[in-house]
């Protein structure tokens, strides 16, 4: 097997959190192009910011901290949904984000028998002077021969709400757009770029700045991993390089390096070239939601204490 195809292969597999266990045969009511697969997972998903964002009451919210694809199927499928691509009320779909939905979108993927990932990134088809954080879907294209990253979450209708006439294909976003963490760490640690201009919201620029960018690598890395952590995971042991004072800068400019110069292989927690950045154990989610909790990670799979 060559190392392209061993990417694919491991890329094909579902993780803990992208099994759809017993709904496997509702995604396959989803279709099969990539476009109809992203309109499913909107369908599925209702982002808690989006166009019916005055719609949804604030005891909703805490759905976003429904995680598993699995959880999200079993959601719609209580409601007796039965085929995706049939119009979801929003009583029925479940209030969540741009990593629900992306998740959902990738489980689809591989379960069609195409490798796809989650990464973050910064996007800058939200705000003019402004790269806001965003979870896509990498995903492998046959017959371009190269990995595209897609933006499941949005669609047209909200850029227009934005007031943002980019010209931009969802389906496979341009690098300009969609910014690799790593190479935003290295820009602005070589003065190329202003970490100030990197963040979660717009509205909080606080949760912008060096450390937003280095927790973003750091769970970009974990989705390489077939750990998708939400955006307000923090994973141990690696944690520690955000708690300090001062980030550990050099072992972040490392880091990027890899993230951007290495192999995939050598990105996996299980081959050891990532000493200082080792395998989650524990996941503190810090959800503004549902509060703070302890996730024991073991083999892949997440237990919640």
């Amino acid at each position: 097997m060559t190392a392209a195809a061993s990417e694919q292969a491991f890329y094909l597999r579902q993780s803990a959190n992208t099994d759809p266990g017993p709904y496997a045969g509702l995604l396959d009511s989803a279709g099969n192009d990539v476009e109809r697969v992203f309109a499913a997972a909107r369908n599925v998903v209702e982002h808690h910011a989006g166009l019916n964002s005055e719609r949804i009451g604030r005891e909703r919210l805490a759905e976003l901290d429904i995680y598993t694809v699995r959880e999200l199927l079993a959601h719609v499928a209580g409601h007796g949904v039965g085929n995706l691509r049939a119009p979801i009320p929003l009583a029925h779909k479940v209030v969540g984000n741009c990593l629900n939905i992306s998740k959902l979108a990738c489980a689809m993927l591989r379960q069609r028998g195409v490798p796809a990932r989650l990464r973050y990134a910064y996007c800058s088809y939200f705000y003019p002077d402004f790269a806001h954080e965003q979870t896509l879907v990498e995903y492998w294209d046959t017959g371009l021969g190269r990995w595209l990253r897609g933006d499941a979450s949005m669609n047209r209708p909200v850029l227009e709400a934005l007031g943002n006439p980019v010209q931009i294909d969802l389906r496979d976003v341009a690098p300009d757009l969609s910014l690799p963490i790593a190479q935003v760490w290295r820009d602005c640690r070589a003065g190329l770029a202003d970490f100030a201009g990197f963040g979660a919201s717009v509205e909080n620029r606080k949760r912008a700045g060096a450390g937003n960018v280095a927790l973003k690598m750091l769970q970009d890395l974990a989705c390489l991993n077939h750990v998708e952590m939400m955006p307000w995971d923090f994973a141990a042991p690696s944690a520690r390089f955000l708690r300090s004072r001062h980030l550990d800068l050099p072992a972040f400019d490392a880091l990027a390096a890899l993230m951007l110069e290495g192999d995939w292989h050598d990105l996996l927690y299980v081959n050891g070239r990532l000493p200082f950045f080792a395998i989650p154990r524990r996941v503190l989610r810090r959800s503004p939601y549902t509060g703070c909790s302890v996730t024991l990670v073991k083999d892949g799979i997440w237990i919640t204490q």
